[in-house]
Parts: C-alpha cells; sequence; structure tokens
C-alpha cells in the first residue's frame, strides 16, 4: 500500500463520492497511453474495496456544488473538490492535476507518485 495510508489514520484521509465515480470512469476506461485495459465491474470493485476503507467518504452536497460553482476555477468538479476540502479544513488535495488547483492558494497540492499508486492498482 502506498505510504499515504500507511502514515495516517481513516479519520485523516478523506475523499469524496464524486470523486470515487471519477475513480471508476478512469478504472473502467482505457489508459491514455493503450497499455492498460479496462478493468471489469468486479476488477474496479475489488480496487476499490482495497482502498475505501482506509478514508472516510464524503457525500458531495448541492451546497458543496452550488460553493464550488462561485469559485473562478474552469474545472467545476475540482472546484467541488476543493469546496469539500475546505469544508472538511483539509490542508492537502491529492491530485492528478496540481495545475487545475492553482487557482486555491490556502491549499497544498499533492501529486500521486504513480510508481506506488500503479503497484497497487495492478496487483
Amino acid at each position: 500500500m502506498p505510504y499515504l495510508f500507511f502514515r495516517r489514520r481513516k479519520e485523516n484521509l478523506f475523499t469524496s463520492s464524486l470523486a470515487i465515480v471519477q475513480t471508476i470512469t478512469q478504472l473502467q476506461s482505457s489508459s491514455k497511453d493503450r497499455k492498460r485495459k479496462p478493468y471489469s465491474r468486479e476488477k474496479t470493485i475489488e480496487k476499490l474495496n482495497a482502498i475505501l476503507p482506509k478514508m472516510t467518504v464524503l457525500d458531495v452536497t448541492y451546497n458543496d456544488v452550488k460553493t464550488g460553482c462561485f469559485y473562478a476555477n474552469s474545472d467545476i468538479e475540482d472546484s467541488v473538490h476543493y469546496a469539500i476540502s475546505q469544508k472538511m479544513n483539509c490542508n492537502a488535495i491529492l491530485t492528478c492535476n496540481e495545475s487545475d488547483f492553482l487557482f486555491f492558494k490556502n491549499i497544498l497540492t499533492i501529486g500521486p507518485d504513480l510508481g506506488i499508486l500503479k503497484s497497487v492498482l495492478n496487483k
């Protein structure tokens, strides 16, 4: 498992229901470089079951969406993630798109170590 999971408790790691749907979409699609085939429904559920128990899953509310719409960031999904992070007093966001969060000055963005994440997903 990635270092992130070893050093934090579930109460300190959050994800959103929106991020889970985005993850499912990515897992069930071909990778951009075509090195990975889409995951089956069963394989997707297996991967989620391995990772999600280590996090607290937050439901996206209508207020989160409304708040996200007020930010000038062009990506509404990232703005919603930011709104949720602020509601939970998070100090960092793990993202593959660090540049999408440059607008938000008061939160640290952390890019994933793709080698570690790939090792977890490829098991």
